[in-house]
């Protein structure tokens, strides 16, 4: 069972628990083949860097356990890197990678041998072939909740001191190449059967050893208690601030289904209070997204992860790891929320349009304190006309879209335009009006291939770009204008 060693905390009331998000089924790896939708090649690692490991973004998927055949594992982070993921979110468990001469892998599901050194030289693999293709790392770090409140099967102290001098040796061991650890998941809710209840000052008492044990190895790391069911669960994890999170975290971590990213509320009250308290704290999470795929071509998955990813990289999430990142289902509820399927019998990998979504938004929208915002006036103007009768227009009237606009390297105007309603997706046909005559040459960037732009049909008039019948959905549409040549 687990420790209760005292920490001197003030007390704190039991937080909001949600429904558990299901936990994945594994699956057997097998090999990936190097190529993107339509027959082009993965990226290829280059001594010459393109930039791409500079960007600042959010974008990841949760991949679990790295594969333990080094190629599966080049092929799986080159197929993330090429959907534009700037990093990889990895799971790391004590009792996985030192099995302390215990025999408890089949009673946990697992081949026999899996443990141990095959598991330390898949992680090591892992490692070295995300910083050779440029992608940063981050982990999250296994508590109790796969062992039945026992850190380690061979340990069954519980006690969460030898845990952490095992993550001290492991943090030191990986220094420098791991960005941030995410400790746990769900802590917040109650396990009675593993005298755990789910109260903020359980949580810091079980997150300050480890949370010192990470800094000890790799002062540079970055680390946050576990992602929270209920997220945001804002009372929660406003009480571990007051009990002196900030002393020991760098921030704070969620994991949002997709329809709490649909209305923003509370997600920014929550990032509104934690900034106003700690300024520099940076937010994380296990998991986002969480929608269905029912097959390759699901336009409503699509839809749902390019709003997601866009969403949190604008309010300024700093971690987005899409849960998850292949097929699968999951054990209890059997959804599949994956973006892709690996290549099994000689068949060649496969990716969904979610995937092709995901990646027009990451390859187009990121080093966001770099954009800056037009000076210009851009206004909505209706398009679609039902009828014209004695002069007058009858036209269809939905709610105005979500509107952003962003101005790149001073040369390039990015719009981007979405219904975000995903239980009930609306749809309209609108004009841009932009009070310039400075900028050019509009294209929609393609959702499902950020490589194609199409023209987009446009007029001047009185020196102003009136863009013409720009369809806008559940999938965004994604503008590119260019400056006007002088």
């Amino acid at each position: 069972m687990l420790s209760n060693k005292p920490l001197k905390t003030t007390s704190c009331v039991m937080p909001t628990v949600r429904n558990r998000m299901p936990l994945l089924l594994l699956f057997a790896l097998c090999t990936l083949i190097p190529t993107l939708p339509g027959g082009i090649r993965a990226e290829e690692p280059e001594i010459e860097r393109t930039g791409f490991e500079k960007r600042v973004a959010p974008y990841s998927a949760v991949i679990f356990t790295p594969p333990p055949d080094e190629p599966q594992c080049r092929e799986l982070l080159k197929s993330i890197k090429a959907m534009g993921a700037t990093h990889s979110f990895a799971s790391v468990h004590w009792w996985q990678m030192e099995t302390m001469e215990g025999n408890y892998e089949a009673d946990m599901g697992y081949r026999p041998g899996t443990f141990g050194a095959p598991m330390r030289k898949a992680f090591e693999n892992y490692i070295r072939i995300s910083q050779e293709l440029g992608m940063k790392c981050a982990i999250r770090v296994g508590t109790f909740r796969s062992t039945n409140g026992l850190f380690h099967p061979m340990d069954k102290t519980g006690d969460v001191e030898p845990y952490a001098n095992w993550l001290r040796e492991f943090a030191r061991k990986y220094q420098g190449k791991i960005e941030h650890y995410v400790v746990g998941d769900e802590l917040n809710k109650s396990f009675p059967k593993w005298n755990w209840r789910g109260t903020a000052e359980e949580c810091m008492r079980l997150f300050v050893p480890i949370a010192r044990a990470i800094h000890g190895g790799d002062p540079q790391a970055k680390v946050s208690p576990a992602s929270t069911s209920s997220s945001p669960a804002t009372d929660w994890i406003m009480q571990l601030i007051e009990l002196g999170l900030a002393q020991h975290a760098d921030g704070i971590a969620c994991h949002f289904n997709h329809h709490r990213i649909e209305d923003l509320a509370e997600i920014k009250d929550l990032m509104r209070q934690v900034r106003a308290v700690w300024p520099e704290a940076k937010f994380y999470g296990n998991g986002f997204g969480y929608a269905d795929n029912t097959g390759l071509h699901d336009q409503r998955q699509a839809g749902i992860v390019a709003q997601s990813a866009f969403t949190l990289w604008d309010i300024g999430w700093d971690s987005f790891p899409y849960y998850t990142y292949r097929f699968s289902r999951t054990a209890d509820t059997r959804q599949n929320f994956g973006l892709m399927q690996p290549a099994i019998g000689g068949k060649p990998a496969q990716y969904s349009d979610a995937w092709k979504a995901y990646a027009t938004i990451a390859h187009t929208f990121y080093n966001r304190s770099e954009l800056t915002t037009p000076t210009f006036n851009i206004q909505l103007r209706q398009s679609e006309m039902l009828a014209k009768i004695d002069g007058v227009r009858f036209t269809i009237a939905p709610p105005n879209p979500i509107l952003r606009t962003f101005i790149r390297n001073n040369n390039e105007l990015l719009i981007y335009l979405a219904y975000r309603k995903f239980r009930e997706p609306l749809e309209g046909i609108w004009d841009l009006e932009l009070t310039t005559d400075q900028w050019e040459s509009a294209e929609m960037i393609s959702l499902l291939d950020h490589r194609v732009r199409k023209p987009v049909p446009s007029i001047r008039v009185d020196g102003k770009l009136i863009l013409k019948r720009i369809p806008v959905g559940l999938q965004p549409a994604i503008l590119s204008i260019r400056k006007t040549q002088p």
